[in-house]
């Protein structure tokens, strides 16, 4: 990406640090592993989505025991994943580390759609590289979910109280029948 780089390495952690805080966030979490740049928290995030899968409880001896003594050692060490957890400054702030790390995301491969369309205009038919430029370009800008899951159940829940609201007395008009 002609030597820039874009990324959050504190956001990362932070994300991945949470999972050993509240391991339940894992559920909540939209970011894929791919989407983190640092190859030793994609790693790690990656062995961390493994034991969930599997129920097990994220901590330390969890994910070693997952990754094993000998790759530890590549992924950073024992206590740097370790300090990971310490690194949470706050797990409230969880979805806007999520934000952080999906918006670099983002960034990054819309230089990498900029790059292959430059490339590309020079020595193919434009229209056509045009055409898939935009439509990657697209694909990019879908792959922000912010908050949309898809999941319309806490709106379902809100239109339900909202219809079980007392609105006093029903009035009508008077139609003359007893």
């Amino acid at each position: 990406m002609n030597g820039l780089e874009l990324f959050n390495k504190r956001a990362e952690e932070v994300l991945v640090g949470a999972f050993f805080v509240d391991h339940q966030l894992l559920k909540e979490c939209t970011i894929r592993p791919e989407q983190l740049y640092t190859w030793e928290l994609r790693q790690i995030y990656t062995a961390i989505r493994r034991l969930d899968e599997k129920g097990k409880h994220v901590d330390l001896i969890t994910l070693m025991d997952e990754v094993g003594d000998e790759k530890i050692g590549s992924y950073g060490g024992a206590s740097y994943i370790y300090q990971l957890a310490g690194k949470v400054p706050n797990l409230a702030n969880f979805h806007s580390y999520e934000k952080l790390v999906r918006e670099y995301d983002q960034k990054r491969r819309a230089i990498q759609v900029a790059e292959k369309i430059i490339g590309q205009a020079l020595e193919a038919d434009i229209t056509k590289t045009l055409s898939e430029g935009i439509s990657e370009l697209m694909a990019v800008d879908e792959d922000q979910t912010d908050d949309d899951n898809g999941d319309i159940t806490p709106s379902l829940v809100d239109l339900f109280e909202d219809c079980e609201k007392d609105l006093g007395d029903i009035v009508g008009i008077p139609s003359g029948f007893g």
